[in-house]
């Protein structure tokens, strides 16, 4: 489980977590700095024993999110997380060796490969270059993307104004009007009936 930290304190300390009325510290497998969140992991699917993160450099302030630093990067553990490696060094070529680290939501072409961020960015030839994609009547802070592994056109796009959808690598968006959807910075709960 990937945890970028609280909001508006430091992005990396450990969170309370709540386990069946007990409450406790969560211990982190890899802690960065205070500044610094995991924000994602995967596991190699050839050996579970592999892990990567993506550590996040990041703080809020009011009028500000300071999004990325240099403590950001890629970290990888060979033992299930017991130890760690950052291996962020000589981005984007060859990261980890002559093997790519790839999800299975990006089928079509091995050297495209999306950036969400505030903006969305794609690059064509494996990280050594990106461009800007069409954002026009598309919200902006992208969140996730999602291919179809049938139709390399495809794209669907999270963001915090819903989601949208291009039949034409964002050539064009659908914006999904009929989703009640929204975004929560903080919800409070409690157990009062």
């Amino acid at each position: 489980m990937a945890a970028m930290g609280e909001l508006w304190a430091p992005g990396g300390r450990p969170r309370a977590v709540q386990d069946h009325g007990r409450r406790g510290e969560l211990a982190p497998m890899l802690q960065v700095s205070e500044n610094t969140g995991i924000a994602d992991m995967h596991l190699d699917p050839r050996d579970p024993d592999i892990l990567y993160v993506v550590a996040y450099q990041m703080r809020r302030h009011v009028g500000v999110l300071v999004a990325g630093g240099p403590e950001s990067g890629i970290w990888k553990s060979a033992d299930g997380g017991v130890t760690w490696r950052d291996v962020s060094g000589g981005l984007p070529l060859p990261l980890l060796g002559p093997r790519r680290v790839l999800g299975p939501d990006d089928p079509h072409r091995m050297d495209r490969v999306y950036a969400a961020d505030v903006r969305l960015h794609v690059t064509e030839d494996g990280g050594r270059t990106f461009e800007p994609v069409n954002m026009r009547f598309k919200h902006v802070d992208n969140h996730a993307v999602v291919f179809d592994p049938a139709d390399p056109e495809y794209l669907l796009v999270g963001t915090d104004g819903n989601i949208y959808e291009s039949f034409d690598r964002a050539k064009m968006w659908r914006y999904a009007a009929n989703l009640p959807l929204t975004q929560f910075y903080r919800v409070g709960l409690d157990d009062a009936a």
